[in-house]
Order: structure tokens, then C-alpha cells, then sequence
């Protein structure tokens, strides 16, 4: 999933250099910064793999498998939370406060032990209801242990996640009415929810002057 290869450019990337940091205050808006830049670039890539969910197993599994779709689309969910949990992992561990970390790692662990026996009875679904709010829970702790440990708050984190999350649903609403009375082949329909869940999302961003769309250019613009 891409919150796994995220976790693993910002632990090799990101950690060196928030680590360094000792001014709170510049440590803080630092991870801000990151923060969005990451649920920027990766949240629409997640909302396009639930988009498409039922195209991507049929394309890579066969029709066959065509029931696995809605887990696709749980994981996906699931996997925007678990993003956010691992990012804030990430800038707990470069304050190297491992006693919070043990904390809130056995917090979670013990959450999604309990909740998994509890679910177990209602299948693969209960299963991918409890990995959905399970990753909400991490990501909420994770928010708290980095507000407790920098200058970057719980509510102005649930402030940029709330809107980025809308900046990222709103095209994955038109998409999805859109395709309602569209039936197109696997692969174009796959092609063309991604390009217009992109291209709608962008002008979004472009529309109401976001930053870290302005920073992706840029950087495009320096290749």
C-alpha cells in the first residue's frame, strides 16, 4: 500500500532532518509542512485506488475476483489514516521520545487485539471495518503524541487533515456519479476516472491556491 513506501521515504528522507531540529517552533511548522505536502500527493492516489477498485482487481485478478473489490476500497480508506499515523510516527521518533512511543505503540497493538476478536465473527468484513477504524484510532494517537512533543497542534493537524480530505473526496463524489451512467471497458474506464479524478482534483487546488501544489510545480518545473 502507499502509506508503506511513504513510511519508508520519510523514515530514510525526513527523519535525518527533523531530527536535527532543535527549535520547537521550527519543528513544528516544519512537520506541517510535510504533513501536507504527503497527504497532498498521496491521498488522491488513494482515492483513485477505491475509485477504481472494481477495475484494478478484474484488470489484475480476473473477473473472478471481482467480489474482492469492496475490500480494495476498505483498504484504501483505511490506508488514508494509516498514512497520516505513520508520517506522525515518524516526527515522534525524530524527538526521541521513545517512552511515549512504547506508550502509544502498546495502546494501539492492545486496541487492534481487541478489536479483532471482537470483529472476527462477521467475516472479511468485520475484518475490513476494524483495520478502517483501527488506522483512525493510530492516526489520532500518533496526532496527540506529536502535539505533545512539538509546537504542531492536535486541532490545526485535524484542521489541514479535515481539508485536505474534502479537497480529495469532492472529485471521488463527481467521479463516482458521474460513472453511474457511463459503462465503459475495464482498462479505459480505469484510464479515465484516474485522469479525471486528477485533472478535477488539481483544479481544485490550483482554484483555491494551495501551497503545496505551487511547491509540486516548481519542483516539475526544475527537471
Amino acid at each position: 500500500m502507499p502509506y508503506q513506501f511513504t513510511s519508508t521515504i520519510l523514515d530514510q528522507a525526513t527523519f535525518p532532518i527533523m531530527a536535527k531540529i532543535q527549535d520547537d517552533n521550527t519543528f513544528g511548522k516544519t512537520a506541517r509542512k510535510i504533513l501536507r505536502f504527503i497527504l497532498v500527493l498521496f491521498l488522491p492516489l488513494l482515492m483513485i485506488m477505491s475509485l477504481c477498485s472494481k477495475e484494478i482487481v478484474i484488470i489484475l485478478l480476473g473477473e473472478k475476483w471481482i467480489e474482492a473489490a469492496p475490500i480494495l476500497t476498505g483498504l484504501a480508506f483505511g490506508s488514508i489514516a494509516l498514512l497520516g499515523e505513520a508520517i506522525n510516527r515518524n516526527f515522534i521518533k525524530a524527538k526521541g521520545v521513545t517512552k511515549l512511543i512504547f506508550k502509544l505503540e502498546l495502546f494501539k497493538k492492545s486496541t487492534a487485539i481487541i478489536l479483532v476478536i471482537a470483529m472476527v465473527r462477521f467475516g472479511v468484513t468485520g475484518l475490513v471495518i476494524t483495520f478502517i477504524f483501527n488506522a483512525f484510532v493510530a492516526y489520532i494517537c500518533n496526532m496527540w503524541g506529536t502535539s505533545n512533543v512539538s509546537s504542531f497542534k492536535f486541532k490545526q493537524q485535524i484542521k489541514d487533515f479535515i481539508q485536505i480530505l474534502i479537497l480529495a473526496v469532492m472529485p471521488y463524489i463527481i467521479c463516482q456519479l458521474a460513472f453511474n451512467y457511463i459503462q465503459l471497458g475495464y482498462i479505459v474506464s480505469f484510464a479515465i476516472k484516474t485522469l479525471l479524478y486528477l485533472v478535477i482534483y488539481i483544479s481544485f487546488l490550483i482554484l483555491i491556491r494551495n501551497a503545496e501544489i505551487r511547491l509540486i510545480f516548481s519542483k516539475i518545473k526544475q527537471f
